[in-house]
């Protein structure tokens, strides 16, 4: 009788050893689940997928996003309060280090966002000690781009550069391999903008 009981409780220690480790190897299959489809959705924001990478590291995503843009930049939404009303697009030149930036309403950068033209855009990279640069407009009479456009309307623009004629230093951002997080700031009459930190890397020349 004894050894009935020893027998029926060994078989239940089994049984119970079982379901256990049963639990535990389903658990790890629904953490793996998980994990894939996290990693399944960061692959898809950044558009496409460790699985097939053809060879290109999200650098060359970044190039890829200048070529997708009005003027080759980095395209970042702008944030008033948990209202997203524009959008800025950055292009840095690795060849002296200047920034351009746009203001838009529109991602597709057609329809300018304009404000004050005496306006100062700041940028902060958080990864250089959170040094900062100034971006104004290159002049009151004509603002031009670079490509000779001209950016004022009713005394108003959108079109912003650094250094300008400020004699900054620019040197540190010059180099194809120059890449930082970023944030852009400023304010118009008592509304204030910012985007969230984002990765520039420079437009090859």
């Amino acid at each position: 009788m004894k050894t009935s009981k020893t027998a029926l409780l060994l078989s239940a220690l089994v049984c119970l050893l079982y379901l256990f480790i049963s639990a535990c190897s389903e658990r790890e299959s629904v953490s793996a689940h998980i994990e894939k489809k996290l990693q399944e959705k960061k692959d898809k924001e950044h558009g496409h997928s460790h699985g097939d990478d053809s060879g290109h590291s999200h650098k060359d995503g970044n190039d890829h996003a200048h070529e997708e843009t009005a003027h080759h930049g980095i395209i970042e939404t702008l944030w008033s309060g948990q209202r997203g009303p524009g959008y800025a697009e950055l292009k840095l030149h690795d060849d002296k280090g200047d920034l351009e930036l746009w203001l838009t309403s529109d991602k597709e950068g057609t329809k300018p966002f304009d404000i004050a033209l005496d306006s100062e855009i700041t940028i902060t990279f958080s990864e250089l000690n959170d040094k900062t640069v100034t971006l104004r407009a290159r002049n009151n009479e004509k603002n031009e781009d670079e490509d000779g456009k001209e950016n004022i309307r009713e005394g108003k623009t959108n079109y912003f550069i650094f250094p300008g004629d400020t004699g900054v230093d620019a040197s540190f951002l010059t180099g194809k391999d120059f890449v930082s997080k970023v944030v852009i700031f400023f304010k118009n009459g008592e509304t204030r903008y910012v985007t969230d930190e984002f990765e520039l890397s420079p437009h090859t020349h």
